[in-house]
């Protein structure tokens, strides 16, 4: 992926740790092994960790879809990033055999703030300089205040996530307006109680509508602090992620 071109400082992207971990797509396909790696990004002066999750199969000089996955809100530790990639996202998509980021977000309240926004963005400069990333093949996705951020990218940056999943959370209100052919698929819990399902389905169904391609996947059963139960719907999405991106879905 070429390097694109914005006035963002990148002032620090220091290796800190490298690990392998053995994982499995819930999907039940064979067992991939994955290299995690702990790095840093400084945005303006704020020191960032986050993950990236290698699959044994990438090859340097193959072009390699990428998913960028944005975490939850609340007190989360530096690394949240290995934490929700090894312990949700891996488990879901690892099948895929792609390669995996995931940021401690710049605060605990939006991915939305100008500051995350520059992170995001030189995040995704910094991974397409080091790794060799499909342009055309990058996901973006989130789990509750990181649904929000899902929401957020793909509304505000088409070409540079072919697709979104935000799961068990709403965008910004300002958010919605701007989206026009993404590629989104919603995923959120019957029963979530901070999110009320109604709020989701009139969203989806409005930019239905408006003849935008976006699914929604209502999950039966789970609230919004369930997130475990969400592996396996997220799993499910395999197929279509394969289409999005113009490949074969039976893979």
């Amino acid at each position: 992926m070429k390097r694109m071109t914005r006035k963002i400082f990148i002032l620090l992207c220091a290796a800190i740790g490298v690990s392998v971990f053995h994982g499995c797509s819930s999907d039940n396909n064979q067992w991939i092994a994955y290299e995690e790696s702990v790095y840093e990004i400084t945005i303006d002066t704020e020191i960032v960790p986050y993950a990236v999750f290698t699959p044994n199969t990438y090859e340097h000089g193959k072009e390699t879809p990428l998913i960028l996955a944005l975490h939850y809100s609340g007190s989360v530790s530096d690394s949240i990033g290995v934490e929700f990639l090894r312990n949700f996202v891996e488990p879901a998509l690892g099948s895929l055999e792609v390669i995996m980021v995931a940021p401690k977000s710049i605060g605990a309240s939006h991915w939305t703030t100008d500051s995350n926004e520059r992170l995001v963005l030189s995040l995704i400069d910094t991974i397409g300089a080091n790794y060799s990333i499909h342009s055309e093949r990058v996901l973006v996705l989130g789990y509750s205040m990181g649904a929000t951020g899902a929401w957020h990218f793909s509304a505000h940056y088409p070409d540079l996530f072919t697709a979104a999943i935000p799961i068990s959370g709403m965008p910004d209100p300002r958010d919605p307006p701007l989206i026009t052919d993404q590629k989104i698929l919603v995923i959120h819990g019957r029963d979530d109680e901070q999110f009320p399902i109604s709020w989701v389905e009139e969203i989806v169904e409005t930019l239905q509508l408006r003849d935008v391609p976006i699914i929604l996947e209502i999950v039966e059963g789970l609230g919004h602090g369930d997130m475990d139960g969400f592996i396996d719907p997220l799993s499910q999405t395999i197929p279509w992620i394969r289409l999005s991106w113009g490949l074969d879905p039976r893979g």
